[in-house]
């Protein structure tokens, strides 16, 4: 994937920052084709934390939950139209491609504003997840801090039951051995989670 992401990118990290909208805490996040809550325990012992819902405030938001590992490794779970409508299940869909550079871009400016923060190794791969090899953008990247542990981020965005699915996760750069293997395994179950059917 090109490095070179253009304003409209730009402008894209900045409307879908969570951070900028006040949240709904404590309302689920459904599944956006079974209309059920997403599961208690997820992957490799993941626990369900904090649910949040953004549609009454800003429309297109959708929701997310925080899913928390024993370890105390948490990964971040948003599922969202971003006004685009129903995002049917293409890959490689220019839309999905511009959320993602758009979180890139985001985690990039975000960590670079920190002083003494660096980032580096960022990268940005198609993969496949899941039982049935659903391609999934992902990325990662090194984020150093003076004085401080470098940490490790993680983001996986795809599409699923007519929504777009992000996945972000942020650990120590020590357990990478562990949290990697985590994150991938989470990941899997977030795709095979997300292409489940159900009435819309």
């Amino acid at each position: 994937m090109s490095r070179v992401w253009g304003a409209a990118a730009l402008a894209m990290a900045a409307w879908l920052a969570p951070a900028a909208v006040r949240a709904q805490d404590g309302l689920p996040c459904l599944h956006p084709r079974t209309q059920q809550a997403l599961p208690q325990i997820l992957g490799p012992a993941f626990t369900r934390g904090r649910t949040h819902g953004f549609e009454a405030q800003a429309p297109g938001f959708g929701c997310s939950v925080r899913y928390e590992h024993p370890s105390g490794m948490w990964a971040d779970v948003y599922i969202y139209r971003a006004g685009l409508g129903v995002i049917d299940d293409v890959e490689r869909d220019p839309r999905l491609m511009d959320q993602f550079q758009g979180t890139m871009i985001a985690v990039e400016q975000k960590w670079k504003q920190q002083p003494g923060a660096s980032v580096r190794d960022l990268q940005a791969n198609y993969e496949k997840r899941g039982r049935h090899g659903v391609e999934v953008m992902v990325g990662s990247a090194f984020l150093e801090m003076t004085g401080r542990d470098a940490l490790r981020t993680h983001v996986q965005l795809w599409s699923g039951g007519g929504a777009i699915w992000k996945l972000r996760a942020t650990f120590p750069a020590k357990d990478l051995a562990v949290s990697d293997d985590a994150v991938r395994a989470l990941a899997e179950a977030l795709v095979d989670l997300s292409r489940e059917e159900g009435s819309l």
